[in-house]
């Protein structure tokens, strides 16, 4: 569904935004959501109860991502290294010669 144009409106002593059905049934948003300030507006993110074994996946899920990002860190510094031996040997080279004024 694609962004849409609508108005806040009154609601009792308050202001209200009314949803489309179908964006509420899309994006599964339940009587319950959250509204976080973002810059320019506020988002509206729906309430999600987890079960416990949702809670420990999304655990394991972060975890792996942070060990492979670990990794990824750790192949770039040894690569960087590898390079800087390889820059220093050539500027080492280069450094033989004489200048001649």
């Amino acid at each position: 569904m694609k962004p849409i144009t609508t108005k806040i409106k009154k609601i009792g002593n308050s202001k209200g935004v009314i949803i489309p059905k179908k964006m509420l049934q899309e994006q599964e948003l339940t009587d319950d959501i959250i509204l976080t300030p973002v810059e320019g507006g506020v988002l509206i993110s729906s309430v999600k109860e987890y079960s416990m074994d949702d809670l420990i996946n999304l655990e394991k899920k972060k975890l792996e991502e942070n060990n492979y990002l670990k990794m990824a860190e750790n192949e770039i510094h040894t690569l960087s290294e590898s390079e800087l031996k390889a820059y220093t040997k050539e500027t080492d080279e280069f450094n033989d010669f004489d200048v001649i004024d």
